[in-house]
């Protein structure tokens, strides 16, 4: 929530988004002055990683490869996070009704 204040704030000011989001103005401040979690840390490393790999593939590598690759990969990861991150550049994947064909 902070990180997306913190890209609109050129555009809208912080006391209305922190009412409008619920969120209050001293937990925002706070939290850009706070050092970044290991996790984000971790993630951070992991996107990279992921980037990489799917840049050495000529971008045809999909998730499930990039996975394979990454298991291969030594990790100082505490738990598994490829799926934590796997859609965190392009948001979400875009979920289709069964039987429905994604022509685009």
């Amino acid at each position: 929530m902070y990180g997306f204040m913190e890209r609109q704030r050129a555009d809208h000011h912080i006391a209305a988004m922190t009412r409008v989001l619920g969120v209050s103005k001293s937990g925002f401040y706070a939290r850009r002055t706070r050092p970044k979690s290991l996790r984000a840390m971790e993630d951070e490393v992991l996107l990279d990683m992921i980037g990489t790999i799917h840049h050495e593939s000529r971008g045809t590598y999909g998730a499930p490869r990039v996975q394979a690759e990454l298991a291969l990969a030594p990790r100082h990861h505490h738990q598994p996070p490829a799926r934590r991150t796997a859609h965190a550049p392009a948001g979400p994947a875009r979920r289709l009704a069964p039987g429905v064909r994604d022509l685009g």
